[in-house]
C-alpha cells in the first residue's frame, strides 16, 4: 500500500520492512531499495538461514531486533547481520569486544527451542490471519475501501 506512495513522493529514498514473517517478509525482496528489520527469533532455522543468505546476495540491508541474550548477540555477529537492536548496549560492546569468530557457539538448550518453536508458531498463526483477513497479497484499492468504510467515510476518491 505505501510502497507506490514512497516511490512517488520519496524516490530513491530508503525503505524499511520492519516484521516477524519471513514468507512476508519474501516478496518484498523484488522492490528495490527496500531494508528490513526482524524479529531475531524468526530467522533461526533453515528458513531464516535462506532469508539471510537471500538478503545478502540481493545486498539488502538485514537487521534484528530486539537481541538482549550473550549467546544471540553472538549468533547475530556471526551471521553478519547489518546490525541490531538492544536493550542492553553495554553487553554487546562487551560481546563485541570479546567475540572469537573461531570460538563455537553456545549450545541451544531445550527451553530455549521451546521459546523458539513457540514464537515461529505464533507468528505463523498470526501471519496466517492476517493475510486471511486482508488477502494473501494485500490490494492497495481492497485496504483503502475497507479503512474508509470502518471510519464511516464511504467511497472517497484516493488520490493513486
Amino acid at each position: 500500500m505505501y510502497l507506490p506512495l514512497c516511490t512517488k513522493y520519496l524516490p530513491g529514498f530508503p525503505i524499511t520492512h520492519i516484521g516477524v514473517s519471513i514468507p512476508y517478509a519474501r516478496q518484498f525482496l523484488k522492490v528495490p531499495n527496500v531494508s528490513f528489520n526482524m524479529l531475531q527469533k524468526t530467522l533461526v532455522g533453515p528458513w531464516g538461514e535462506q532469508f539471510i543468505a537471500d538478503c545478502k546476495t540481493l545486498d539488502r540491508a538485514l537487521f534484528l531486533w530486539t537481541v538482549n541474550d550473550e549467546q544471540w548477540v553472538k549468533w547475530s555477529i556471526r551471521k553478519e547481520v547489518d546490525g541490531l537492536i538492544t536493550d542492553d548496549p553495554k553487553l554487546f560492546l562487551e560481546v563485541c569486544q570479546d567475540y572469537d569468530e573461531k570460538a563455537p557457539l553456545d549450545m541451544v538448550s531445550l527451553r530455549e527451542y521451546g521459546s523458539l518453536a513457540w514464537i515461529n508458531l505464533l507468528v505463523a498463526v498470526f501471519s496466517l490471519l492476517f493475510r486471511f483477513w486482508y488477502g494473501f497479497y494485500i490490494s492497495p484499492e481492497k485496504f483503502r475501501n475497507q479503512t474508509q468504510q470502518k471510519q464511516g467515510l464511504g467511497r472517497v476518491k484516493v488520490p493513486a
